[in-house]
């Protein structure tokens, strides 16, 4: 019977044995390598995949099952001689491709051990399907969500793991499969087949859930994203821990928890604490030459800051800090006071209202405070509201973009941009105007405070720094549109991105002189972030990070 069956292994796989020996002569004869040698790989795991789930295809298909199982001969043994001629295959075939790649130095995506360990898991998995499901595309497309959408988690989710570690994390638990399989196979009779596939399914399916639970849960501080201090030190901050780190990569401070900046003042950094997954538990300061921690507001449950920008959240008022949150469920949102040992809480009424069409619930942010009264300038989905000491907000007017500078607010609506001075009672006079087709550019994860703003002619297609302290504009060299800007005392700072490639450059007499151009060595592992803030630009995935001081 295993002679038999190596020879139906053969005959099965005819065809893609022979796409994978065209697609070889091809990677070996043109000049095409690095695009066919991924299509080689993805054929190999349809190789592996079809290998194994194609151990009963011929019984089922010619309703030889009920014969098959009657033989005289135990599961186990029958499981063997089925399953044999399937392993020397597979194996073969993977030794054949490690001397390709060893001995001739054959192009791969991935390493041989990576790639080795989901061609390992496609032809168990795709085994262990082979009773239940009786299309191919099915089960290989059901292998494929399983082992890549567990690879795909374990990159989003760890942070500090080599690729091998996360492609075994992600594929070990998918030996319970075949492990089920072969103990049910025991069970398994023709007449109540859908007894086994409901079985099966339903024990796969609840394995799956606890995997992904449990991969979760105990990612702890493996997903991390950083802020860049005044003193130029790395803030990195993860669900499980949060840790304060200098040029060197030494780590100065360890704060447990997930501590997410909101607003620097020397050496006080303001943050919104949450424990591992969980919703926010309350706003802390941190000392940062210390590393003491100390908490300010617990929040409520369902309560959360409403955060405009990664440090540049909230304004402070001598002593005080002021913060607006927000409560989904509720519907709701109030402006928090916050000194030492005391706060105090104003809700938000009158017609500072939802837009449940526009879900801008989270689209709101705190843009001014007077303290004598005291009195807010509320930004919530293009609309300046002004809130009394009560609570009450009386509607301003709309705004496409703005920013701040002390007293100054500048607005932009539609064909124009408007320069408004804030009285000590929360009037705004209009103290500059000009009606023309100008926008903001906006910078990306950026605050809204800034004396000198970017902005653009959309009719001409020229860029302008207008400065919110002498009212005027002044034309500068622009080669593409910016990523992000910043003014660093009397330096006028421009950061690009485009793919890989960074540039930062400076303005200077009106002239723009590049300082710095770069590709990027960190790759997008599910996702890549590039934060600019007035230290310099880090750039960062899941897994790893890179910095540019703008003093350097």
């Amino acid at each position: 019977m295993i002679g038999i069956e190596f020879k139906r292994v053969i005959k099965e796989s005819i065809i893609i044995v022979l796409v994978l020996v065209g697609l070889l002569a091809a990677i070996l004869t043109t000049e095409q390598d690095v695009y066919l040698a991924p299509v080689f790989e993805i054929f190999l795991l349809l190789y592996a995949s079809f290998t194994g789930w194609s151990v009963f295809d011929k019984e089922r298909n010619e309703g030889a099952m009920e014969y098959l199982l009657s033989l005289p001969v135990s599961r186990v043994r029958l499981l063997l001689i089925k399953l044999l001629p399937r392993l020397v295959s597979v194996g073969l075939m993977l030794v054949f491709y490690m001397v390709l790649h060893y001995r001739f130095e054959f192009p791969s995506q991935l390493t041989i051990p990576d790639f080795s360990i989901f061609y390992i898991a496609f032809f168990l998995v795709s085994l262990s399907l082979s009773l239940s499901i009786k299309s191919f595309i099915g089960a290989f497309f059901l292998t494929s969500l399983l082992s890549g959408g567990l690879t795909l988690l374990n990159q989003l989710l760890t942070f500090g793991k080599s690729d091998s570690a996360i492609y075994l994390q992600a594929n070990i638990p998918l030996l319970f499969f075949p492990v089920l399989f072969f103990i049910m196979f025991h069970f398994f009779d023709v007449k109540p087949a859908i007894w086994f596939n409901i079985k099966f399914a339903g024990l796969g399916i609840g394995f799956c859930i606890l995997i992904i639970g449990i991969t979760y849960f105990t990612a702890g501080a493996l997903w991390c994203s950083y802020f860049l201090t005044d003193s130029g030190d790395i803030f990195r901050y993860s669900p499980g821990e949060s840790q304060l780190i200098d040029k060197e990569q030494k780590i100065l401070h360890r704060f447990p928890g997930h501590l997410e900046p909101l607003y620097q003042k020397g050496s006080s950094l303001y943050v919104e604490k949450s424990k591992g997954h969980t919703s926010p538990e309350s706003i802390d300061i941190l000392n940062l030459e210390t590393g003491a921690s100390e908490l300010l507001y617990p929040l409520a449950k369902g309560w959360q800051v409403m955060s405009d920008s990664t440090g540049g959240t909230g304004i402070i008022k001598g002593e005080n800090y002021y913060v607006l949150l927000g409560n989904f469920e509720e519907k709701s949102y109030q402006v928090v006071e916050i000194a030492k040992g005391k706060s105090r809480e104003i809700p938000v009424k009158g017609n500072f209202k939802f837009n449940e069409e526009k879900k801008s619930w989270h689209l709101a942010s705190l843009v001014y405070v007077l303290t004598d009264p005291l009195r807010f300038i509320i930004t919530r989905y293009e609309t300046l509201y002004l809130v009394d000491e009560t609570g009450n907000a009386r509607e301003l007017f709309k705004a496409d973009a703005l920013s701040r500078w002390e007293n100054r607010l500048l607005v932009f609506a539609e064909n124009s941009m408007t320069v408004y001075q804030v009285s000590g009672k929360g009037d705004l006079e209009a103290i500059f105007t000009k009606k023309s087709n100008i926008k903001k550019v906006r910078r990306r994860f950026g605050a809204i405070d800034s004396r000198k703003v970017l902005v653009r002619d959309l009719k001409q297609g020229k860029y302008f720094i207008f400065s919110l302290e002498g009212l005027n504009f002044e034309e500068i060299p622009m080669p593409y549109h910016p990523y992000f800007y910043l003014e660093k005392g009397d330096r006028f700072i421009i950061v690009w991105a485009s793919g890989d490639e960074i540039s930062v450059g400076e303005i200077k007499d009106g002239r723009l002189v590049m300082k710095k151009e770069w590709v990027t060595p960190i790759p997008v592992r599910v996702i890549r972030l590039i934060r600019v803030y007035h230290p310099g630009v880090v750039i960062y995935n899941p897994k790893e990070y890179e910095t540019y001081w703008f003093d350097s």
